[in-house]
């Protein structure tokens, strides 16, 4: 025998299996497995069989529907219960606030007058305690009014634009901080501030109108100085504080009452050029509501041709004219 012939292959090869031969084998085991449950139980081989045929037990199904079915039906009890607590809870109380039938009524929104009634907390916590120099430095800063609004005692009713000067651009609204300060016998001019930052606490008014010429006030150039017909008397008034106010509905009707004079300032061709403050303490977060109108006591000549106009805006540090305020270090 050659070498070749005697040399044994180490690997025993594999049998191929007949498609067929294992699908009989299959249906015999599975006769006999039918056979073997239907004695014990005639359905379950049907059951076993519909389940293979599924792929899914029963057992995993009901179990998985039986769990569902307990969730829902916690939470239908628990909402049950929660409904019944609350229904309880009010008729069982009877204080003054629950009795009240919008004790637990919603608002739809919130109006300006009762958002303005909201605390305005210091956001300048510690600062007291911080070691500052005796007599505190010189610092100032401007103040310029938060609102400047007209009325007019002729027609009480009448509301005037609070934004006169706006215009649309090809990017939307556009509102110039500019306001209208005008003084006649009628119209007069109110005007709000607010103090503002630490240890600011003195406050100054101050109000300058600058005239062209000594000989006439009815000759002026409206574009650069105001208007004034002729030698008249100017009213400074506080009014009350209570609440800010809302330009959108002011009137003379609804405008603040006057509490307290604060000056009378002549202007006549001997003082062409007014420049006039009033020191007062003001602590942070006051309001300061001022009212500008010609002097009204009776028998006062000058105060038939009162009439005092210009405009004001917010951008200089220094305004030639305007009412403004200026805020002092206190700290």
């Amino acid at each position: 025998m050659s070498e070749r012939a005697a040399y044994s292959f180490p690997y025993t090869p594999l049998l191929r299996s007949d498609s067929n031969q294992s699908l009989e084998g299959s249906e015999n085991n599975l006769s006999d497995i039918l056979t073997k449950s239907s004695n014990s139980c005639p359905t379950c081989g049907a059951e076993a069989l519909q389940s293979k045929h599924d792929g899914h037990t029963p057992t995993a199904a009901t179990s998985n529907t039986f769990s569902t079915r307990a969730a829902i039906v916690i939470c239908l009890l628990c909402t049950s219960f929660n409904c019944l607590l609350v229904l309880f809870s009010r008729r069982g109380n009877n204080g003054p606030e629950c009795s009240n039938p919008d004790y637990h009524t919603i608002p739809d929104r919130i109006t300006r007058a009762e958002y303005t009634t909201l605390r305005r907390p210091s956001p300048f916590v510690g600062m007291a305690d911080i070691t500052r120099p005796v007599p505190p430095m010189p610092r100032s800063i401007i103040n310029h009014p938060q609102a400047i609004a007209l009325v007019d005692a002729e027609r009480p009713g009448l509301v005037f634009d609070d934004d006169p000067l706006r215009y649309m651009s090809h990017s939307g609204t556009v509102s110039p901080e500019e306001r209208k300060v005008h003084v006649t016998k009628s119209i007069s001019t109110i005007v709000q501030f607010r103090a503002i930052d630490f240890g600011m606490e003195i406050c100054e008014l101050k109000l300058r109108i600058p005239f062209q010429g000594n000989s006439s006030f009815a000759d002026v150039d409206e574009d650069s100085s105001p208007l004034l017909a002729e030698p008249s008397m100017l009213s400074i008034h506080r009014l009350e504080n209570e609440a800010p106010l809302d330009t959108k509905i002011l009137s003379h009707k609804t405008r603040p009452r006057r509490v307290s004079d604060i000056a009378n300032i002549a202007i006549s061709s001997a003082q062409p050029n007014i420049n006039w403050s009033r020191n007062f303490t003001c602590e942070w977060d006051l309001l300061m509501i001022f009212e500008i109108a010609c002097f009204d006591r009776s028998g006062y000549s000058e105060g038939e041709g009162c009439n005092l106009e210009w405009w004001q805006g917010k951008e200089s540090d220094d305004p030639e004219r305007a009412i403004f305020m200026t805020q002092h270090a206190t700290v």
